[in-house]
């Protein structure tokens, strides 16, 4: 009778580095709530349901990836950062005293921008 190791390896998501990145509000300066990532999977008809947000990310990049939908998903929510950044823009455009603190969370966007768009160029090794 073989015994079974005590620790089994979990399956890695291949968007693992993606699904730790929102789930890390400090380093990708967006918090993702429930109901905007159900409403990105509603869009592409992803059925989520309500769960925690680390569920629901992990479920909408693995389902959006199964019904090849990815690439729109991951642009869908490129969009809402940039729209996150404009609105941060504006606040401090109208208050100026709030720029240095609001510009760490826009270069914070930025970089998570650039992220799902490497995400999206894909491994050309692959």
């Amino acid at each position: 009778m073989k015994l079974k190791p005590k620790h089994e390896k979990n399956e890695v998501s291949q968007y693992a580095v993606l699904e730790k990145h929102f789930l890390n509000t400090f380093y990708s300066g967006i918090y993702l709530a429930p109901s905007e990532i159900v409403k990105i999977a509603k869009r592409f008809d992803i059925e989520l349901g309500f769960k925690n947000r680390e569920v629901l990310i992990k479920q909408l990049l693995s389902d959006a990836s199964k019904h090849n939908k990815i690439n729109e998903v991951l642009y869908a929510i490129s969009t809402l950062i940039n729209e996150r950044i404009n609105s941060y823009k504006e606040l401090i455009q109208n208050y100026p005293n709030t720029a240095a603190k609001l510009m760490q969370t826009v270069q914070k966007l930025k970089s998570t921008d650039l992220l799902l768009k490497r995400e999206l160029r894909g491994n050309p090794y692959e």
